[in-house]
């Protein structure tokens, strides 16, 4: 029931996103859905419930759209001009501006295309022209990154150069950023992979590096997304449980695992922050709470929820990720692996030890591959067939072994 809610709640983004609706259509209908429903139940229309609220999810989805500010872009000027503001998004090649001036564009968010180091929250200056951010020629289609950024408010982009950069980061970017200088000065030769590992800062990495990963199908392990969170997850988790068991009395209650999890919590949320916080580990970080609550309250661990559930936070927070390839990679990927694990997980439970674990990355690997195999057709018109075989060796190494102890690498002295 959940599912197929959450499923409809999606459904309506999509549709509302494409077809524009005002508020008032959908906000009336799904009022008189809502009145519907304690109806319903108090006569035991039970089926009519069901319907009635698989409708309501679908409309608030649409509803969610609505609400969402729409501006119209500021009249692109054909005149140079100075532009201030500060960092929302960054990557390696392009920056994300709030800008504060001129005074007629206070608020309004702006992409320039810079290689220069420039991190979130810091004040930047650039000089250029204002254009009105169009849809991107080379993609096929409705849907193009810049149509997202579109939807997300990014209306413009800045045709110059930043001229000034002042650091003014927060707490987090703080801490991101001293991590980044010990991996920096420890003389790494991959440093802009572990980088990528740790903090999810993607910046230090080659053209060459990243090409390499492209053709191998491993792109994905550059991003901080579940694999790297659930193993930092489970290894805090399970060392806390081992910890606890010394105390007798809290293992013959069965407390040390509930102890354990609510310790673990805090870990999951931090090492999300100190990532970067990508919609990625976002829902991976929800996912793992999720689970760590279901264990605190020892009820049972239904993860076909808690995937669902981590998809309804997202989306109601940022509604237009449903279009972007990270969103659907990430979220078909886990669906076919929980799949896959409830039609053949028990038989591998009977195996020994090492084959079990051997026959189970394989299993990931496969359904992982075959479940996003569309969509990466659709947005990279590609498909490297010997890249299950790559992430057989690339994943075990770079997620369970490099990820851990990078992270103990930037805590120890």
């Amino acid at each position: 029931m959940f599912v197929a809610s959450v499923s409809a709640f999606i459904a309506g983004i999509y549709l509302g996103t494409v077809q524009h609706y005002t508020i008032a259509s959908v906000g009336i209908p799904l009022l008189v859905l809502l009145l519907l429903l304690p109806l319903s139940f108090r006569f035991h229309f039970y089926r009519l419930s069901v319907i009635v609220l698989i409708i309501a999810f679908f409309l608030t989805g649409m509803l969610r759209v609505s609400l969402t500010v729409r501006e119209d872009p500021p009249v692109p000027g054909n005149i140079p001009d100075v532009y201030s503001g500060t960092v929302v998004e960054s990557s390696r090649t392009t920056k994300v501006i709030e800008l504060s001036s001129p005074a007629s564009l206070n608020g309004v968010k702006a992409i320039i295309r810079s290689e220069r180091p420039a991190g979130i929250g810091d004040t930047v200056i650039a000089s250029g022209t204002l254009k009105e951010l169009a849809l991107n020629f080379k993609n096929p289609g409705l849907i193009s990154w810049k149509w997202i950024k579109r939807l997300e408010g990014t209306l413009c982009e800045i045709r110059g150069n930043l001229i000034s950069i002042r650091e003014n980061p927060g707490m987090i970017e703080s801490v991101r950023r001293y991590c980044a200088g010990k991996i920096d000065a420890s003389g790494a030769v991959h440093a802009g992979v572990i980088k990528a590992l740790t903090i999810g800062d993607t910046a230090g990495i080659t053209d060459a590096t990243k090409e390499l990963f492209l053709k191998t199908g491993t792109t994905h392990i550059l991003s901080i997304s579940g694999s790297h969170l659930a193993v930092v997850t489970a290894f805090v988790f399970f060392v806390v449980t081992y910890l606890l068991r010394i105390n007798p009395k809290l293992r013959q209650k069965g407390a040390d695992r509930r102890y354990a999890a609510l310790i673990t919590i805090p870990f999951a949320i931090g090492f999300m922050l100190i990532s970067g916080s990508s919609l990625p580990a976002i829902r991976s970080t929800i996912m793992a709470v999720a689970y760590m609550l279901a264990i605190i309250l020892d009820r049972g661990r239904h993860i076909e929820n808690g995937l669902f559930l981590a998809a309804l936070a997202i989306l109601t927070i940022y509604p237009f990720s449903v279009f972007s390839p990270s969103f659907q990679l990430t979220f078909i990927s886990v669906l076919f692996i929980i799949l896959a694990n409830k039609a053949y997980g028990h038989k591998l439970v009977q195996m020994p030890r090492f084959p079990r674990w051997l026959l189970s990355m394989v299993l990931v690997t496969i359904t992982a591959t075959a479940g996003t195999l569309p969509v990466v057709l659709y947005h990279f018109y590609g498909f490297n067939p010997l890249s299950m075989f790559h992430n057989l060796i690339a994943v075990p190494l770079m997620c369970i072994i490099a990820t851990p102890l990078s992270l103990v690498g930037i805590i120890v002295p």
